[in-house]
């Protein structure tokens, strides 16, 4: 009377339908919402980390500056001595 094909049909629209009703989707959506989340927050924190290390290297580039600056001048107070 039916073949293969129209049970085949007739499964899936069953496991559908159950698919909907036990709210499959909304866990699903839900799952993704949390990971997003905490990519979001990651992201804020290497933003974060990434400000601070720039601050660090201006730091220590101006450091070396004035040190460069300072031997230089002992370099040249040595000359004049000499």
């Amino acid at each position: 009377m039916f073949d293969a094909t129209f049970w085949v049909a007739i499964s899936f629209v069953i496991f559908c339908l159950i698919i909907i009703y036990k709210k499959i989707p909304q866990l699903i959506s839900n799952l993704l919402d949390s990971k997003i989340n905490e990519i979001k927050s990651e992201i804020d924190n290497a933003k974060n980390l990434k400000h601070e290390s720039e601050k660090l290297l201006q730091k220590y580039k101006s450091k070396i500056e004035e040190a460069h600056a300072e031997s230089n001048q002992i370099i040249n107070s040595e000359k004049k001595r000499n």
